[in-house]
């Protein structure tokens, strides 16, 4: 598993394979050669109209890249693989209800949605009072509906790797439906009763003073105290894990949280899986 700040660790990254890029002095000729076809308003040019004196000349970026020493060539392959590895960012796609959204410590009323949309990051944690909903869509990999309550901002499973990701509920209620870009990732929700892994899958995890339940309605989610524990709960069914220490239970999923998924696939269903 990862944490919440794997994407803050590929742009530093980034940011440290730029920074080692040597620093690589302009070849003489094409020095000449840039001065010339300024003076001539050929600039920008191609083909032999460029530069009559050689016909079929490459392009100057081929002719820039060949000469390119082996260490920045390899800076500039890893830092082209980071940057295509990225993960979807969260989108803010609704916020309901009367009350406020709370990141990271800065409160905004649900009406400032771009204000909003603005903090929301992975790894964040937010603080949603009333009866204030948040939606969040990843692409094509998933969508998250937060519910009243206290939670961190997941990040979605990135291309090749990080592709196992991390978040957590303190209370309240996270809904998740998966697409096409989150297969092969996995997302793990821990609670203060356990821990949720899913792979692929509809699922809402509910957590108050007392239980963390966990309903899955389409795939399976792996639900347990620990690493040790993780038990297979297959579709239709709900986990129990009781804060008082108890035994857990699984039995059916609860009508009401099966409602509530069920309308949750509907409003996302087919932005996250569009060809469904």
């Amino acid at each position: 598993m990862s944490d919440n700040n794997g994407f803050d660790r590929d742009q530093e990254r980034i940011r440290g394979a730029i920074r080692s890029l040597p620093s690589v002095e302009a070849d003489p000729d094409f020095r000449e050669r840039l001065k010339a076809d300024f003076v001539a308003g050929r600039l920008g040019e191609t083909g032999p109209e460029a530069d009559p004196g050689v016909a079929g000349r490459r392009p100057v970026w081929r002719w820039g890249w060949r000469r390119l020493p082996l260490p920045a060539a390899v800076a500039v392959i890893v830092v082209v693989f980071l940057l295509l590895n990225g993960a979807p960012a969260p989108v803010v796609t609704d916020v309901t209800g009367d009350g406020t959204v709370t990141v990271d410590g800065r409160a905004f009323p649900t009406s400032d949605l771009s204000a909003i949309a603005a903090a929301i990051r992975p790894g964040v944690h937010v603080e949603l009072s009333g009866g204030v909903e948040l939606d969040l869509v990843y692409g094509t990999a998933m969508a998250v509906q937060i519910s009243p309550g206290a939670a961190t901002i997941p990040a979605a499973p990135a291309r090749w790797f990080g592709r196992a990701v991390e978040c957590r509920l303190e209370i309240g209620e996270m809904a998740f439906v998966t697409g096409p870009k989150f297969r092969g990732g996995h997302l793990v929700i821990t609670t203060g009763e356990g821990a949720i892994e899913i792979t692929g899958t509809l699922v809402s995890v509910f957590r108050d003073s007392s239980v963390t339940c966990v309903c899955v309605h389409e795939g399976t989610a792996s639900v347990g105290i620990d690493a040790a524990d993780m038990e297979p709960i297959p579709a239709g069914k709900r986990k129990v894990m009781f804060a008082d220490g108890s035994a857990p239970i699984v039995t059916d999923i609860a009508p009401p949280h099966r409602d509530h998924l069920i309308e949750f696939e509907k409003k996302y269903g087919r932005v996250v899986r569009p060809n469904r």
